[in-house]
């Protein structure tokens, strides 16, 4: 949980922050919210180790791309193709795992936001946990991406060759290969427009949760999980100290 303590500026001390005596590093799921904790963690959870690891091993391109720029040969083409089709496919995986955060930190909210906020995250601890564990996992990847510029160079390379009718082979052989093109630009495009952001994760989560206060006309609700959200974990890295 250290990126999400170390992303809040704390002034005045910890005088300020409430204690609610919840240990969120040791929270377990209840029977009542095993289900949805299971299927989430699933979703959510398992992904992010590889996610990371894969972003840690990123190596650009820019070397294959500049040449085939300067000297736009067939072989120097099939060079920098060939070296930026590992990084869109891991672009893929982000742009995946963040249209599935789309979908389900709703659900969170559903059970956490909604009602008596504390009586919420007691009641339901294992949940709690794992919004925490999604939040500390955006900040980590952000910062990861944020150290990586040339991502989108590489990505912009893959979209200038689409525009010249460079398209992946599709996995479906009865697709065909327009659609293909048509599938894989459009994919494209709102790709370029997901990692155009220095933070795509962290606004990912913003939209979703501006939507979802908007919708339901929780906002002091979700303020409230969010500030005990972050109180409790912030007292629970203070007490290691």
């Amino acid at each position: 949980m250290g990126q999400l303590l170390s992303s809040l500026n704390l002034r005045g001390g910890e005088s300020i922050v409430p204690d609610l005596g919840f240990d969120i590093e040791h929270a377990k799921p209840s029977a009542e919210e095993a289900d949805l904790y299971n299927h989430l963690s699933s979703l959510l959870v398992l992904p992010m180790p590889d996610l990371l690891k894969s972003l840690q091993a990123y190596r650009p391109a820019s070397e294959m791309i500049r040449d085939a720029i300067a000297f736009p040969t067939p072989e120097n083409e099939n060079k920098a193709w060939d070296a930026v089709l590992p990084t869109v496919d891991m672009l893929r995986d982000f742009f995946e795992y963040a249209s599935e955060l789309e979908e389900n930190v709703p659900r969170l909210l559903n059970v956490l936001c909604k009602g008596d906020v504390n009586k919420n995250l007691e009641q339901h601890q294992g949940l709690t946990r794992l919004f925490a564990d999604i939040l500390d996992f955006v900040f980590e990847f952000d910062y990861l991406k944020m150290r990586n510029p040339t991502l989108q160079n590489d990505f912009s390379y893959y979209r200038r060759m689409l525009q010249r009718g460079r398209y992946s082979k599709p996995a479906d052989e009865s697709v065909s290969d327009l659609r293909s093109a048509m599938v894989e630009d459009d994919q494209a495009n709102r790709m370029s427009l997901f990692i155009a952001y220095p933070t795509p994760m962290l606004k990912r989560v913003i939209d979703t949760i501006t939507e979802y206060v908007t919708k339901n006309r929780l906002q002091k609700s979700v303020s409230d999980c969010l500030a005990a959200l972050w109180s409790t974990c912030y007292h629970t890295v203070n007490k290691k100290k």
